[in-house]
C-alpha cells in the first residue's frame, strides 16, 4: 500500500513540476495584464492567484 501512495505523492509532485515550469515565465507578464485591465494592484493579485488555483484544480 506504501508504494502506491509512493506513486500518487511522486505523480502530484511531477504535475506540480511541470505547472511551475508553465506559470513562472509568464507569471509576470499576466500579473501586468491583470493590472492593465483591474487598475488596482492587489486585486491583480488576488484575481491571478485565483485563476492560477483554478487552473491547478481543474487540470486533467
Amino acid at each position: 500500500m506504501q508504494c502506491f501512495f509512493g506513486s500518487i505523492v511522486y505523480a502530484l509532485e511531477m504535475e506540480l513540476k511541470a505547472f511551475t515550469q508553465l506559470v513562472l515565465p509568464t507569471q509576470g507578464r499576466l500579473f501586468r495584464l491583470a493590472q492593465l485591465f483591474l487598475r488596482n494592484r492587489e486585486e491583480a493579485e488576488d484575481t491571478l492567484q485565483e485563476v492560477l488555483l483554478k487552473l491547478w484544480t481543474n487540470r486533467q
